[in-house]
Parts: C-alpha cells; structure tokens; sequence
C-alpha cells in the first residue's frame, strides 16, 4: 500500500476553518463556513476503507486508543487530487452520407474543474454540454472529431493514465441480483484485498449515503429508474474514484432522488473528489450543491463563476437581474431558452416587442458581459496557473492498478452463477424445459419398433435432440444482452479484460450445459427405445452437448455484435430457420440438409452424425427402407442396421466417416461463434473508446464553419394583430 500526499493546488489551503464549530450554512455556500454535512477529510486512496468506517464507533474507538503516536501520524491523510484543466476546446462533426462539410458542436471553450467541487455544466438543448462531458470522459466516437488541449493533473489527456468516472443515465446493471449483490460484486472487481466485513462495511456505507439501505434485497430489474440510477452511481462511488463525470443522471427522475445524488456526489467531494455534472433543468435547491457552474449556448461559454454573488452582479449589469428567490444558474437557463416566452415578454417589459431572435440577442448580451468582467480574466488565468501543475508519478502508477485476470474470472463467475440462482431462463429453465420436452416426446414415440414406420419415428426423435434441444438458448437472450452491455460499461470503468470475460462464462456454461445433455439423454434414449449400447450413450450425449455448446455460443456472439434488441432477436430467428431448414425442417424427403447452408449449421451436422450412431454397425433386424421411407412406411422385410443407414445416407447426405467428423465439425463451428464473439466485444469496447485530442484549430476556421446549435433555434412567424377596440 502507497502512503504519499499529493502537491497541494494553488488558492487550496488544507489548514483548518477558522469559523466556529457549529455553524450551519447550505451545501453551496462560498462563504467559508462550514457544512453540517462536512465530515473529517481521510484515508489514503490506497486504503479506501477509512471513509466508510470513519462513523463505526468501534473503529473510532480502536483509532483514540492508540498512544503513543506523533502529531503528523494523527492526522489523517489526504486522498489523491485530480484536476481538470480545457483550454480552447472545440467539437465538430464531420458530414456523413453524401453530406458535406462539418459543423461546429464547441467553439473554442476553456475551463477547469476542482478537486473538492461540484462543476455543474448546464445549457439549453444543443447547446454543446452533452459532448463536452464526453470529451472530457475520453467518450467522443466518430464522425465528431476533438481540437484543443484537456489535461489531467497538468498531463495531456492522451497520455494520462487515469481513468475518469464515467455514468450516463442509460447505465446497465446486472439483472436478476440483489443491490447488495450488485455493489458486493462491484467492490470486489474494482478493490481487491479486502475481506468481507470491510466489504459489508463498504456496502452498508454508501447505501446509507445512497439511501439505499431499505432496497439492499430488492432485485435490481425490478426497481423503478430514480432507484436504479442511484444504484448505478453507487457502484462507480464505491472505488472512491477521483474524478467523477456524471451526464444527464438526473433526467427522468424524481426531485427527490435527483436531490439525494447530489446530496451524496457533494459529500463525496469532500473527501478529495472532483465531480463534473451535467443539469439539464437546475432548480434553486439543486444549485445549492454546486461549487461552479458552467453555462453553454450555441457551442460556446456564456458564464464561468461561482454560483453565488458574482453571478447575480454579472445578470445585473447585463440589465436582467436575477429574483431574489431563484439561483443565479436557474436565472441563466431562462434567460437563454428560447421557448421559455412568458419570462421573456415580462422581462422585455414589450410584449408585442418580443420576435423570434430575441433569445439569440440575450445569448450575446450576457456573453459579451461575461467575457468583459473581471470574473472572466481571473479565472483564464486560474485556467493558465493549472494548466501549468503536474502530477505526483505515484498516481499514475496507482492508476494502473488493476486485479488480476484470474482474479476478475473467478468474481465474474461468481457473480453469473448468482444470476443464474435469480433468474430461471439462464439454466434452471433450460434443464426443465429439456427435461420436459424429452420427456413429452419419449412418451410420445415410446417404445418404438424396429419396422419401416419405427425407423421414421427415430429420425423424428434424432431431430428433436439435434434441432428443438438448441432453441431454448433464445430463453437465455436477455441476460446475454444484458450481459455484453455490462461488460462494455466495466470495462471502460474497472478495466474488465475480454479473457475474463470469457472465461467465467465458459467455466460455467460447459457443465452446467453438460447436465442438460445427460439428462436429456437419459430421459429420452430410453422411453423412444434408441439405440443402448455404452458408445451409443457416449456419442449422445456428446453431439447434443456440443449442439447446445454451439447453440449457447452463437445467442452471445449476436447479443455482441449487435447492440439493438429487436435486430438481436430478428437475426437470431433467421440463423435458427434456416439451420432448422438444413435439418430437413420444412423440407421435403431428400432435400434440406444437402443445402449449401448445412455445411455451417451445427444442427444439420448433428443430426448426421445421431443417424449414423443410431444404425450403422447395428445387429438388429429393421424393416425394409428406401427412397420412400416417408411416404411409404411398413415394407414387410428385414434389414440389417447397415442395409439402413446406407439408404438413408443416400437422402440424408451421411457419409462413411460422418460420425466422427460430424463431432470435429461442432468444435469447429463452436470455436468459430466463440472468436466471433469476442471480436464482438473487442469492437464495442475498441469503439467504446474515445477519440484522441488533436491540436487546437485558428478560431477564424471555426467561425467560418456552421454551428449547430446557433442554426438550430426555432423561428417564430409573425401573427397578423387585431387591435380591440
């Protein structure tokens, strides 16, 4: 464990207030005071236990029975600081599909964002806060490309080890687990070395902060959004992550829970966090959490400040003064909306004045005060001071710290087993639902003879476990969706390698798929009267396994290379139709299965290789077969189980060696769904990344380009007026 303490910010002073204990002010207030919910600064990033135990009695009393000790080992240390710093920043999207020339999304924008402080980026729609946050996040993809310089902790963004924070509102959580196993899990992926009463601890903690405790059993599918979302913040809160960018998480929810994240990021901020939020709809109580607020219109900044006094003096010399009962940032949202026309009319003071350019003009009236204050210079050269400090090499060296392959296996297994306890569809239903199939369709040809008539009913069986048994993989679609979708959140967040990844689902899937196989075999050889021999029952079991293998395979490699659930579920039916097809399904006698599309449906190869284990080499007596073995049955003779199968390879397509190489065939074709679905993933995470910085373009290259969010405004058409009378 590192024990180290970061270079202390320039205008920071870690030295203690100096107003009186007591005292009590809102979150958001500048003034110095102290919070009520400002709790002592601890642990090293190192540890991250500290902060959760900090107010268990137990602990508090183990830490004042220690003597002995020096002042300097008393105090508590400081947890890593990062820094953000932008500096003339721009976005534009190139033209896509025939359309030609870019559009500018950021003109030129600079900023910094602090360690201990809340930065809220807000603005109308379009106004450029959206891609902002993803640019900061390293999450900009194509045709957007990205000028100018970011820097973390004074080292370029492109060369900077640590990973931000990243959490959207469409954030997925693993489905059919509890909270509690949600965030268990998540801490043992992302903090390993902990035992498990520090990790109870640690949940207990942040679903205190969360307030979250009363939904830890609940399953996380069945809890409402404002919930989910608090989940999701959670578990990106739980590494005690230093730099924290949440975009848009409290859309679509209520006030309440959008309050108690806020509530929870502030408080995590004095503990050494920088957070960077994105507030499409700020109220005056929301705005009470914010350090600094950054206000956009048009791909440019309208306002850079505190959000206390210096906003209201620069609304007030722009000549639209901020009411005395609303927030300064809350003041700014409606200044610059443009269908916000009833403040509009009344602060105008001329209704009939008002026209379609209006909030336009106010957008460069509060830009051009801004601009010309003297908030704005300090705070460019806040923007230089920062952009000049560079980091600790420690931190970039802990930033790289991650748990080990086997290790991210072993709790990724862990955690699938778990969901596979809660929901049914992974394996329990499968082994029932095959179960009872074998056991409907056993009954329904039991006993079967050994006549013309029987040796059709055994390939209607032999179908049945070649090509029904593997269809119930689409009972599993939604958790593989949701499976793939996870991975891509926690492999930007906690580093999740592909092979882990793949490994813990193999580790589970070979025998537990291996059980269905068994007992489907078991239930169906013998009620249908199949063929009992020990090599029999062997090669059984093994084509339908490797059936399901492949199967199973091909439901996860669709679920990655399509992100889309209803293109999930429309190319899975077409893979499953035309591999029926190849079996014979739908197909008259001696066509289906020669199709040129058998040679790669793992059906068709099964089903070869169950006819050629289930007749050749056969003693038995069977009744004659031929050509017409479907159209007509019952030929009074006799036949040996070679006589048979050499008909039937002369309509089914099954040669001399097809037993064996039918089996080699299934490894092949689940080898290649498995290399298809990890070049899956691989692309979704390759594209997950963002794209890097490039050098700053000439401003006058930017204001000959056309801004989106500028062309984007509604223009409203004068109404002919009526005068009263």
């Amino acid at each position: 464990m590192r024990n180290w303490t970061p270079p202390s910010l320039p205008g920071s002073s870690s030295s203690p207030s100096p107003n009186p204990a007591g005292s009590q002010v809102f979150p958001g207030d500048q003034s110095g005071f102290p919070s009520p919910h400002h709790n002592r600064f601890e642990s090293n990033q190192s540890s991250r236990l500290g902060s959760f135990m900090a107010e268990d009695p137990k602990f508090d009393s183990e830490a004042a029975s220690s003597s002995g000790s020096s002042e300097a080992e008393a105090d508590v240390e400081q947890q890593a600081l990062v820094s953000v710093v932008w500096k003339e920043l721009s976005l534009v999207a190139k033209g896509r599909w025939g359309h030609k020339g870019e559009t500018v999304l950021l003109k030129g924008v600079k900023g910094f964002a602090e360690p201990r402080s809340v930065l809220a980026v807000v603005g109308p729609p379009d106004s450029g806060c959206s891609i902002l946050l993803a640019a900061l996040a390293r999450r900009v993809r194509r045709p957007v490309a990205v000028f100018g310089t970011i820097l973390i902790n004074g080292i370029d963004q492109n060369h900077s080890l640590i990973q931000p924070t990243y959490c959207t509102q469409h954030d997925e959580l693993p489905s059919h687990l509890t909270v509690e196993q949600v965030l268990v899990y998540t801490a043992r992926l992302q903090i390993p070395g902990q035992s498990a009463h520090e990790m109870a601890a640690m949940v207990h903690k942040i679903g205190q902060q969360m307030g979250l405790l009363t939904e830890l059993d609940k399953l996380t599918h069945l809890l409402p959004v404002g919930t989910r979302r608090r989940v999701a913040i959670a578990c990106q809160l739980i590494n005690c992550t230093p730099l924290l960018i949440l975009h848009d998480v409290l859309v679509g929810i209520n006030e309440g829970d959008a309050l108690a994240i806020l509530r929870t990021v502030h408080e995590h901020c004095r503990d050494g966090c920088t957070a960077i939020i994105a507030v499409q709809q700020p109220t005056t109580d929301m705005c009470s959490f914010f350090g600094k607020a950054y206000v956009l219109c048009a791909g440019e900044l309208v306002f850079f400040g505190n959000t206390n006094q210096e906003a209201r003096d620069l609304l007030s010399a722009a000549g639209m003064p901020c009411p005395p009962l609303y927030s300064p940032v809350e003041q700014y949202m409606r200044l610059l909306d443009p269908s916000f026309e009833v403040y509009l009319q009344v602060a105008q003071g001329e209704p009939d004045a008002w026209n379609a350019r209006f909030s336009n003009m106010m957008f460069k009236v509060l830009q051009t005060t801004y601009t010309t204050s003297m908030v704005s210079k300090r705070l460019a050269t806040r923007t230089l001071d920062m952009a000049a400090e560079h980091t600790d090499p420690q931190l970039q060296e802990y930033a790289t710290e991650r748990r080990s392959v086997w290790g991210q296996t072993a709790v990724l297994a862990a955690r699938w087993l778990a969901q596979g306890m809660h929901c049914t569809s992974l394996y329990a239903g499968r082994l029932l639902a095959a179960v009872v199939i074998a056991l409907a369709y056993g009954a329904t040809y039991s006993q079967l003879s050994h006549t013309a008539s029987g040796t059709e009913d055994r390939l209607v069986v032999l179908f049945i476990a070649a090509g029904v048994l593997p269809l119930l993989a689409l009972a599993a679609l939604q958790i593989y969706s949701n499976s793939t979708k996870v991975f891509a959140r926690e492999r930007q967040g906690a580093g999740i390698s592909v092979a882990a990844h793949m490994l813990a689902k193999t580790c589970l899937d070979l025998p537990l798929l291996f059980v269905v196989a068994v007992l489907s075999a078991v239930v169906l050889i013998p009620l249908a009267s199949l063929n009992t021999s020990s090599s029999a029952w062997g090669y059984f079991i093994l084509a339908v396994w490797l059936s399901l293998l492949a199967a199973d395979a091909m439901v996860r490699a669709v679920t990655a290379c399509f992100s889309n659930e209803a293109w999930q579920r429309a190319v899975l039916l077409v893979l499953f139709g035309v591999q029926l097809l190849s079996c014979g399904y739908f197909a008259g006698a001696g066509r289906g299965i020669n199709l040129v599309v058998g040679t790669v449906a793992f059906p068709a190869w099964a089903f070869k290789g169950l006819v050629y284990n289930e007749f050749y080499g056969s003693s038995q007596r069977w009744g004659c077969v031929g050509q017409g073995v479907r159209t007509s049955p019952g030929v009074q003779c006799n036949q040996l189980g070679q006589q048979v199968w050499q008909h039937l390879s002369q309509e089914y397509g099954v040669t001399p060696a097809s037993k064996w190489h039918s089996v080699w065939v299934l490894l092949a074709l689940y080898a290649a769904w498995v290399l298809i679905h990890v070049i899956g993933l691989v692309i979704r995470a390759r594209c997950a990344r963002g794209r890097p910085v490039q050098p700053a373009r000439p401003r006058a290259a930017l204001a000959a380009l056309k801004t989106e969010s500028s062309s984007s405004l509604p223009v409203r058409k004068e109404e002919p007026r009526t005068e009263m009378v």
